[in-house]
């Protein structure tokens, strides 16, 4: 699973249309994104609002399985999302990931991970006008509540746009950092997140991943670098390319197949529009 985050988690901004990246206020599209909804919204920017999407692992070469159903609005924000993955090639060794995330009230959202019994995040999101707050409350690894702030920056004589994420005060020997960049198409250029904890049994994780796309806006390729302190594995450079079919009648796939490390998934996408 570890391998195909960069995919598995940031694929569905292949063909978001983000109109104009450089306000400040975030879209509708880009909060979906920011609160990590994967693979759901590849869209094309002449579709009907997506109602309600299916993604499942119909077949993979590593054994893997999973699900995700996501409902949105008629103005195409989020409302409720839920996906489960499983890994492991035997019984024994397999691991089941949940991610639930849920509208509470306007402009609020919660998310919670667990990966087998451990509860690895529960986040609290609120759209405060421009920038977006994030409270990581209390679970796995974290035993204190923590803020974190957006802040969105353009770059490169105002062609690009980025978000990034931080905690709200510095942590004595933390550090997190979150950024997300955006070419002037407003699709994703580039993601990188940084996890240090210098305290005992601390930990680094370290990702950083750049996409590229078709003609079509589609993302086919991906180049992640990760790097796991905890597990005390070297750092790791993963390839992934993927390939699309079976096109429905506004253009959105409803089959895709992603090959990397000589690993194959393929999944199988249904889509309800308002």
């Amino acid at each position: 699973m570890k391998k195909r985050i960069a995919v598995y988690v940031l694929v569905m901004v292949s063909v978001l249309y983000f109109g104009d990246v450089t306000s400040a206020k975030l879209t509708n599209q880009q909060i979906n994104l920011l609160l990590e909804n994967d693979d759901i919204q590849i869209i094309t920017p002449s579709s009907m609002v997506v109602k309600k999407s299916s993604l499942t692992i119909e077949k993979s070469t590593d054994s893997s399985q999973g699900k995700t159903i996501v409902e949105y609005d008629k103005k195409g924000l989020l409302i409720n999302y839920y996906s489960a993955s499983a890994t492991g090639k035997t019984p024994e060794d397999k691991v089941t990931m949940i991610v639930t995330l849920m509208r509470t009230e306007n402009d609020k959202w919660q998310r919670k991970q667990t990966m087998g019994d451990y509860e690895i995040d529960n986040s609290l999101y609120s759209l405060k006008g421009d920038y977006m707050q994030v409270t990581l409350l209390p679970s796995y690894n974290f035993d204190k509540k923590r803020l974190m702030l957006q802040k969105n920056q353009t770059i490169d004589s105002g062609k690009e746009f980025a978000v990034i994420f931080k905690y709200d005060k510095t942590l004595k020997k933390e550090k997190f950092n979150i950024e997300y960049q955006f070419n002037q198409d407003g699709l994703l250029n580039s993601f990188n997140f940084l996890n240090i904890d210098g305290n005992k049994k601390g930990y680094t994780s370290i990702v950083n991943t750049n996409f590229e796309y078709d003609d079509q806006q589609r993302l086919i390729r991906s180049n992640e670098r990760s790097y796991y302190q905890l597990t005390n594995q070297a750092a790791e450079e993963t390839i992934a390319k993927i390939m699309y079919s079976d096109f429905d009648r506004y253009g959105n796939w409803q089959t895709k197949i992603e090959l990397f490390d000589e690993e194959q998934v393929i999944y199988k996408r249904t889509i309800e529009y308002w």
